[in-house]
């Protein structure tokens, strides 16, 4: 899997390597602060439907956008999406596998942090499923991909 163009500088720099705040930055703590603030019962209902869509999209950046949503909305919505969460391991497992190297790193992004928000039943009910991610994700070809799972 060859990186070109603009993800091939991507591909190769460090998370949030520079000060610069940009419009994706404001977006996803306002979506984080929103999931928060309204709780589950508002948020989970409209949150999972444009998630399904946009994961299922042939569009790299719907993918990675749904994935980067569920990323920010899981923690104020634990309790609604807690029965789910084997569907969301498995939609976010798969993802780790997408041909785009930016949806593979939304997708081991969006899992630590489902790591966190639903710990500890997550690791125990999952983890069959969860390393074999991590680890094919630590050998990626794109460096960024792969220092991101050695932060899980």
């Amino acid at each position: 899997r060859r990186v070109h163009g603009e993800d091939a500088e991507w591909a190769t720099t460090a998370d949030d390597d520079d000060d610069e705040i940009t419009f994706m930055d404001v977006a996803m703590e306002a979506l984080d602060r929103l999931a928060l603030a309204l709780g589950g019962k508002l948020i989970e209902p409209v949150a999972t439907g444009l998630i399904a869509k946009a994961v299922a999209s042939q569009r790299w950046q719907e993918r990675y956008a749904g994935l980067m949503t569920l990323t920010q909305v899981a923690e104020g919505c634990t309790r609604q999406m807690e029965p789910n969460i084997g569907a969301i391991v498995h939609m976010v497992l798969r993802l780790g596998e997408d041909p785009h190297p930016r949806v593979r790193w939304a997708a081991i992004h969006c899992l630590a942090q489902l790591c966190n928000d639903f710990s500890p039943g997550i690791q125990g009910t999952f983890h069959a499923q969860i390393m074999p991610m991590i680890l094919r994700l630590l050998g990626d070809a794109v460096p960024r991909i792969a220092a991101h799972a050695a932060h899980c």
